[in-house]
């Protein structure tokens, strides 16, 4: 059954049989009527029914509706981590990840599974960097409630227009009315009419009555109709003539007669012909070749799809955007904030994809937020012209969809699908889509700002982790010398200082190998490298600020910020050079590789592949020198549109602060005066981070109620949806660009919002931008800059403000005109780079018939080109042309190489005889193939690290039986180029392993070399630990001896992790004896290695921890080889295990049927172990075994129908262990299997109870007495004894989401019935006048009723007040308590920590509960009273003293635990020792069992 229907039935139960149904008897269409109803989730059909009830039974005047928000808790948000490194300190990640896959609420961990990794690695594919901490993001759905707020708060707005209140109570009635508030699209349209009316500002008497008539007896789709004559009629909207007039003057070479006569035809189609059209008819229209016409239906979809047709001003641009169409040539346009882009590139978009153009159009936008809204928002629109639209903001290894007409997205997602499609050849990605048509929103910040930006796609590269040595060895000299401006060590000697040159200083360190160790391979690179990496720490140290150019996230990582552009936190980006390792070292972070770009693009040369057909559009394009820029790169001109309605803007005069304490009080007063006494808000939009915190530390005791919009990576920080009178934001330049800030009527009645600018801008288009956040749509606003520079205070002080605010403007103009001119000459440097690897991808991809790249194979040996490739880059940075061909012609000789070593393969490719081939001879052409691959790939790699992946590949080939061979040979490959690497070393290890003793001594060899080598790696990164001097914060980490240093703390702790496994393995394998012993070795992930972390004082690294595995993973340490030593085993005595087991098999058949039940079970309980042992190992030897013993066929056949009658037997079998079990179960176990109920928190958690039990149980040592002891008892006595030590925690861990779900469900349930009790009292107490109706209604119906109520007590009497306050109080104790859950793991973990500490168990757990009581009550103000309440529910199911197995589902697995676990090995131990015994007397055994079964067979053929 469906869960949600099995949920809904539950509900339809309970409702049901509650007398609220059953007594009233409520009509069957008021019942139907709310269970039929979508908008009504099941948990809320009781309410709504009570809320019915009592409105039919009071008589008051004014009964308050029961229709308050219910605090419905997504699954999500009560969900807390439990994974391995919170909680389990003893379950492996296996276990764990089936024990989360048993639980649909649990949203797992994200993490990055091994086996993806694996895959990833191995192909050298791109995958993005996953975020470990955990994410409660709920989808956002559309609500009926949602919208009834909106519309109510609105509605209080029309009062502020002077409406009177009988005008808006009319609207409020037909809004309300019950056709229309349970209709979520009437709703839309409620809100968007009183939203236009409120922008519009109208307020006259004759309007006003008017848009009553039409809302109060028209249908809603004619309401907006109304609304938009009511607009025009107002006269606030431009004229066409004005308009016309306007564009004339701001672009003289236009042509204004075509325009004017091509946007009149466009508007008599649409009056007299397409304004009539529905959606259906937009649909069934025939192609028509008058594109005039074509714009026309465009324009009447907009309508339709916004309810409103769009504006003179926005056809005339979107006529202007197409007009160069016919001269094969875009444009750009410049549209104020406001004014309606998104519908005009919506339109333009529909426009290039009709005919007779059909392109296919990408629209790139700024923002991946904008891009699914507006994907999602105008998919309707796109639909009336059966256009398909989506977007492609998705990250690897999720895809996009591009096989759609119209794809949205940012330019960063677009230019980096393009370097997987054309440089990894995933042509998978973009489906072969063509650059047709671009239309390209804020274009002047993409086409001038970022005019030298690239999209890169930065990987792990192997080989580079090891190079944080010298990164680090670089850093100690910066902390222990000063630098000149000349790259200088100032040294103190003792005749006094001298200076020496940073980079021969380092360079001469480097020689000695004692101090430091690198890959001698890597010499060249690390001369390359070295002078940029000086620069670089010198850049981190000292140039980069915290909070302005970077921010440290809480997970402890470096964010670059766009600080002077967009704001924008980039959590992706990495700083080159070393830059970001410096600030690591610099904050004592953790320091991670760096990475290599190989692949890369860049904006003006995307943007060009859309020629001619891009377009773009913008709130600024810029002065003449900006615009000369665009028309010199892209040869595309522009157009700046005026504004539709004039604006009530004031720019008031700049003010510049002599020191930072007055630039400070400047502002503090500006923010008094606008926002306290002219009751109107303040946008404060500052350059850094840094100066936002001080900004808001000033205001702070003038404004306590702050709001920040600083840093784009914190979920705290959001762009207010609704501005108020009063407020203050403070900003930095996030809110600078395409913000849109609404704000109320009473704001608009006294000024507008008005903008504070703290800084001195780049440009004037960024000026702009951030005072267009005012006096948008022709409302009232108003900015000013507030500036202040120390630099500028000594020259410009004695200058007055508006005159050293000219004169700065003026430096910073010309500064500007100065870097456009130089921006020309580094984008043909930039497009010069582009080509190289054109170039580069041309001559690597020209063999791809011949290599197949594709096949993982030959992945290594293009991953090593691609790495070839990075390095040539960076180290010929500046004449990368003239050293292409020497490089060009390194990668051909490897490719032709390669080519030839594959040329040996043709004749066997083509030989027909193939068919008829034996399969040995298939078997050595397979081999031959694979033998010539592995030399062909290894002809193409230049660096060890990559034969290592080859050698992975080699390992992976199952199908051909000398792969160990083959590996062993390209790990060789890889010691030649570097002895010297730990990883390459241990690579080799399973290829030696066999059964012999030599073999294993060369395992034990390569196993000692592997743990030299990785000594002195650890010693090296000791040693250097000496030198660095990590700094000291209020955040770090401190011990007696100083602060921890964190940088370099996890990977010495995975490392010797590594090194402490190696060892045991070492150990392991001087126990073997080729004369007794078998083995073999598995391949598993190191993370099950982190266990022994848990419990101890590194478990808060393990997350540090896990990403230093994924990143010696890219190193190469991928596997641990894990070895099984067990007894040999002769195939005679396998043979004999098979036939005794036969033997039982039918012996205890034969008692069963004459009446001896329980000893027959017996028997072929002992004969199916038996046999399934035989089969296990070598059921093929059995088989020939009875065969050269000379058993006839006869026998043999019967032997091979066993598997049957075994199923049969089992059959039997079951039902009596139940009976045995349930006879002599031990009270421990009962009291065990009676937390299975149906009522308690572990009903449906019996498997992970069983498994958790399996892993704590050790593994049985038998012992045979003389009399063999009962099998059954055996294993219940051996359950018994382990049973009561199963720890708490972990037990506690496995049901902690089943007591949260029900501590929460029943404090959702009591507050329901508050909320009905109040409400039952509101209306017993009397009628309340409309005003308080409307508040309480307000109050109950929203989401956030705590912060309603608060605003608006004040308004209500006291005897409201009194009943209202204690219930709301108690919600929003209850959403506190569930943030304070889900935010704090902590409480959780020391909860592990005492349990841990005490040694509580299962069995220990009854005695200790007054303990165990008192510790909740000690811990609840850290945990919270959910938590709390949870906790004493576990201690009482376990604690509590029942016994009886009630659920059938636990005895089952009962069955099989003891079966598998003890039964079974018990068996199989006791035949070994019986066999080891005595082997005289095997042989007489054997030959008896012969005979028992020659005869039993002779009795079934008689029968």
């Amino acid at each position: 059954m469906p869960e949600k229907l099995e949920k809904n039935l539950c509900h339809l139960y309970e409702l049901l049989t509650r007398d609220i149904v059953t007594v009233p008897m409520l009509s069957v269409d008021k019942i139907l009527q709310v269970i039929q109803s979508v908008e009504v989730p099941c948990e809320a059909w009781l309410d709504c029914l009570r809320a019915a009830l009592l409105s039919e039974s009071n008589n008051n005047n004014n009964p308050i509706s029961f229709d308050f928000a219910p605090v419905i808790i997504p699954n999500a948000a009560m969900t807390v981590d439990l994974t391995s490194s919170t909680l389990f300190n003893s379950t492996s990640s296996s276990q764990q990840s089936q024990l989360n896959s048993q639980n649909h609420n649990i949203v797992d961990q994200p993490s990055l599974d091994d086996s993806y990794a694996t895959h990833q690695l191995l192909s050298f594919e791109l995958c993005s960097t996953i975020s470990i901490i955990p994410s409660f993001l709920a989808a956002v759905e559309e609500s009926l409630n949602d919208y009834r707020i909106s519309l109510n708060a609105i509605l209080a707005e029309l009062s502020q227009l002077k409406w009177d209140y009988s005008a808006i109570q009319s609207l409020e009635q037909t809004f309300n009315s019950s056709q229309r508030k349970n209709n979520i699209s009437a709703l839309k349209t409620a809100v968007l009419v009183v939203d236009t009316i409120i922008t519009n500002g109208i307020s006259l008497s004759w309007h006003i009555e008017r848009i009553v008539n039409t809302i109060t007896t028209h249908p809603e789709l004619q309401w907006m109709d109304e609304l938009n004559k009511i607009i025009d009629e107002q006269g606030k909207v431009k004229s066409v003539p004005i308009l016309l007039q306007e564009l004339a003057r701001e672009n003289s070479s236009l042509n204004i007669t075509e325009l004017e006569q091509r946007f009149r035809t466009v508007k008599k189609y649409y009056e007299t012909q397409t304004s009539r059209w529905k959606s259906s008819d937009i649909r069934q229209r025939k192609v028509n070749n008058d594109e005039l016409h074509t714009i026309a239906v465009i324009v009447q979809a907009a309508h339709l799809h916004t309810q409103y047709r769009p504006r003179d001003i926005q056809i005339l641009s979107l006529l202007l955007l197409i007009e160069n169409r016919h001269h094969s040539q875009g444009r750009l346009a410049q549209i104020c904030t406001g004014e309606g882009k998104s519908i005009i590139v919506a339109m333009l978009a529909v426009y290039l994809s009709l005919p007779p153009l059909n392109k296919h159009v990408d629209i790139i936008t700024t923002s991946e937020i904008l891009a699914r809204r507006d994907a999602e928002e105008f998919a309707s629109f796109y639909q009336m012209f059966d256009l398909t639209v989506g977007h492609n903001c998705y990250d690897p290894p999720e895809s996009p969809n591009y096989n759609v007409h119209i794809v949205y997205g940012t330019v960063n997602h677009f230019a980096g699908d393009l370097l997987r499609t054309e440089f990894y050849l995933q042509t998978e990605v973009r489906a072969h889509r063509p650059y047709e048509a671009a239309i390209v929103d804020e274009v002047d910040s993409m086409f001038i700002d970022q005019n030298q930006h690239y999209t890169q796609l930065a990987s792990l590269t192997p080989g580079y982790k090891l190079l944080n040595v010298i990164l680090r060895f670089i850093f100690a000299f910066f902390q222990k010398f000063n630098i000149t401006e000349e790259n200088e060590f100032v040294i103190r000697q003792p005749h006094g200082y001298v200076k020496i040159d940073a980079l021969t200083f380092i360079q001469d360190k480097l020689k000695n190998n004692k101090l430091i160790r690198f890959p001698a391979y890597r010499q060249s690179y690390i001369n390359t490298k070295l002078p940029k990496w000086i620069k670089g720490a010198r850049r981190a140290l000292y140039d980069l600020q915290q909070d302005v150019d970077y921010v440290i996230s809480k997970d402890g990582r470096i964010i670059v910020v766009d600080y002077a552009n967009t704001g924008v936190s980039h959590l992706n980006m990495n700083w080159s050079d070393g830059v970001h390792q410096f600030l690591q070292l610099k904050h004592n972070l953790r320091m991670t590789p760096e990475r290599i770009c190989d692949s890369f693009f860049s904006n003006v040369t995307l943007f060009k592949r859309y020629q001619p057909h891009l377009y773009g559009v913008t709130g600024t394009l810029g002065g003449k020198d900006a615009r000369n820029f665009i028309q010199s790169v892209y040869q595309i001109d522009t157009v700046i549109v005026p504004k539709y309605v004039d604006s009530m803007f004031d720019t008031y005069p700049s003010q510049f602060g002599r020191d930072r304490k007055d630039w400070l009080n400047k502002i503090r007063v500006e923010c008094e005066t606008i926002a306290i006494t002219n009751r109107r808000a303040v946008l404060i939009i500052c350059q850094t981070i840094q100066d936002a915190d001080d900004v808001q530390l000033s205001l702070h005791s003038q404004h306590p109620h702050l709001n920040l919009y600083l840093r784009s990576d914190l979920a705290e920080h959001n762009k207010p949806e609704l501005v108020h009178s009063g407020d203050v934001i403070v900003a930095t330049n996030l809110a600078g660009r395409g913000t849109d800030l609404k704000t109320t009527t009473e704001i608009n009645n006294h000024g507008g919002l008005h903008v504070i600018v703290t800084f001195m801008p780049k440009n004037s288009r960024i000026e702009q931008q951030a005072f267009g956040r005012a006096g948008r749509q022709g409302q009232r606003g108003s900015a000013r800059l507030i500036v202040y520079n120390k630099k500028s205070v000594a020259t410009l002080n004695k200058i007055d403000d508006i005159e050293t605010i000219n004169r700065w403007k003026q430096i910073r103009d010309q500064q500007e005109t100065r870097e456009m001119n130089e921006a020309i000459d580094e984008v043909k440097r930039i497009e010069a780079k582009d080509r190289l690897l054109v170039r580069f991808l041309d001559l690597a991809h020209s063999k791809k018939n011949d290599l197949p790249f594709s096949n993982d194979v030959f992945k290594p040996g293009f991953s090593s080109f691609r790495e070839l490739w990075a390095s040539f880059c960076d180290e010929n940075e500046n004449i990368a042309e003239q050293c292409f061909p020497k490089f060009a012609t390194d990668i051909q000789q490897r490719l032709d190489a390669s080519i030839i070593t594959l040329k040996h393969n043709v004749s066997l490719e083509n030989d027909r005889s193939l068919s008829v081939m034996s399969q040995d001879l298939k078997q050595s052409r397979a081999q031959y193939l694979a033998d010539l691959q592995c030399e062909a790939v290894s002809q193409l790699i230049a660096h060890p690290k990559y034969f290592i992946y080859a050698g992975f590949h080699a390992m992976c080939m199952n199908e051909l039986s000398d792969k160990r061979e083959r590996a062993l040979k390209l790990y060789e490959r890889a010691l030649q180029l570097d002895d010297q690497d730990f990883i390459a070393h241990y690579n080799t290890i399973p290829c030696h392993i066999a059964n012999n003793q030599s073999s294993i001594n060369r395992v034990i060899r390569a196993l000692d070399e592997t743990l030299c080598l990785l000594h002195l790696e650890i010693e090296t990164r000791k040693l250097i630990q000496i030198f660095y001097d990590p700094p000291t914060s209020q955040d770090s980490t401190t011990q007696r001896k100083g602060p921890v240093d964190q940088t370099i703390l996890t990977e010495l702790i995975y490392l010797e992790i590594v090194q402490a496994n190696l060892k045991s393995s070492r150990e392991q394998l001087t126990q073997f004896n080729e004369d007794k012993h078998e083995i073999w070795c598995r391949f598993e992930h190191w993370p099950e290695t982190l266990a022994c972390l848990q419990g101890t004082k590194f478990e808060p690294l393990i997350n540090d921890i896990h990403a230093e595995r994924e990143e010696w993973l890219a190193e190469g340490l991928m596997w641990r080889y894990v070895f099984i030593i067990e007894q040999k085993r002769c195939w005679w005595k396998t043979v004999f295990i098979f036939v005794m087991g036969i033997a039982q098999i039918v012996g205890g058949a034969f008692l069963c049927a004459v009446g001896h039940y329980r000893l027959g079970t017996s028997m072929i309980l002992d004969g199916l172990i038996d046999v399934y042992r035989a089969i296990e190992t070598v059921t093929q030897i059995a088989i020939e075994g009875l065969d050269i013993a000379g058993i006839d066929k006869n026998i043999i056949n019967f032997a091979k129908q066993l598997p049957e009658w075994i199923k049969n037997a089992q059959a039997m079998l079951g039902d009596d262990l139940e009976q045995m079990l349930r006879q002599a179960m031990p009270t421990d176990i009962d009291r065990f299997m009676s937390l299975f109920n149906e009522k308690s928190l572990f009903n449906g958690k019996e498997k992970e109870m069983f498994d958790l039990f399996h892993h704590h149980t050790p593994s049985s040592q038998h012992v045979i007495s003389n009399n063999d002891q009962d099998i059954l008892s055996h294993a219940l006595t051996t359950m018994d004894k382990h049973v009561n030590k199963l720890p708490l925690t972990d037990m506690f861990g496995i049901v902690l989401q089943n007591a949260l779900e029900h501590v929460i469900k029943l404090e959702q349930t009591e507050i329901r019935d508050l909320f009905t009790t109040t409400i039952k009292q509101f209306n017993s107490t009397g009628g309340f006048d409309n005003r308080t109706h409307k508040l309480i209604t307000n109050i109950l119906q929203s989401s956030d009723k705590f912060s309603i109520f608060e605003k608006t007590k004040h308004q209500l009497n006291a005897n409201v007040r009194q009943l209202l306050g204690p219930v709301i109080e108690r919600e929003n104790q209850f959403k506190n308590d569930i943030d304070r859950l889900t935010n704090n793991h902590q409480a959780i973990e020391d909860y592990r920590r005492i349990f841990d500490a005490l040694n509580i168990t299962f069995g220990t757990a009854s005695t200790q509960r007054a303990d165990l009581q008192s510790i909740i009550e000690q811990q609840s103000n850290s945990g919270g009273r959910l938590l709390k309440r949870a906790m004493n529910n576990f201690i009482s199911e376990v604690s509590k003293q029942e016994y009886g197995i009630k659920s059938t589902k636990a005895m089952k697995l009962l069955q099989e635990y003891l079966n598998q676990n003890i039964i079974q090995p018990h068996l199989e131990n006791k035949c070994e020792r019986q066999m080891d015994e005595n082997d005289i007397k095997l042989v007489d055994k054997f030959t008896e069992a012969f005979i028992y079964v020659q005869k039993q067979q002779g009795k079934l053929q008689q029968q």
